[in-house]
């Protein structure tokens, strides 16, 4: 007897449930369409100045000292404005791919081998080709300048 009057709400429920859905899609009364979508409108609000200016003052006995408060006398104060200097912009050096690959020697003369930008070159000390300057020229590494940047390559 019980589950037939349990039966018999779920079935009321159910039937109130389908009766609302079919109501919404069928019987509801439409609205128009063009106000598909309403965007809210921005509402003004009132700006309140919440700033409170006050002045404390402070001519009360001190607790741990046992001493009445004395204002201070305000200092002229002069204020020196310090120019930061500017960095200096470096100049980018770009570096050709270098390669060093020895020193030939003989009694009166030294001659480097080197190969930049794939290309080899016979230089000596002193030397410049493709704006680079020879600085100086060791068995195993070989210096070279381009504009004011040195760099020293080693013997590979």
């Amino acid at each position: 007897m019980k589950k037939k009057s349990t039966t018999y709400v779920m079935l009321a429920v159910v039937a109130v449930i389908w009766g609302i859905i079919v109501y919404k899609i069928f019987f509801k009364p439409k609205e128009s369409e063009t106000d598909d979508f309403i965007l809210p409108t921005k509402t003004q609000t009132k700006q309140i100045d919440t700033t409170q200016s006050f002045a404390l003052i402070a001519d009360y006995r001190d607790p741990f000292l046992k001493t009445q408060y004395k204002p201070v006398a305000k200092r002229d104060t002069h204020i020196v404005k310090k120019e930061i200097p500017k960095p200096e912009i470096k100049q980018t050096v770009y570096w050709p791919v270098v390669q060093y690959k020895g020193l030939i020697s003989s009694k009166s003369t030294n001659i480097g081998v080197a190969i930049v930008n794939y290309k080899q070159h016979l230089v000596m000390k002193g030397d410049k080709f493709d704006n680079i300057v020879v600085v100086n020229m060791y068995p195993d590494s070989i210096k070279l300048r381009i504009e004011k940047e040195t760099k020293t390559f080693i013997k590979k």
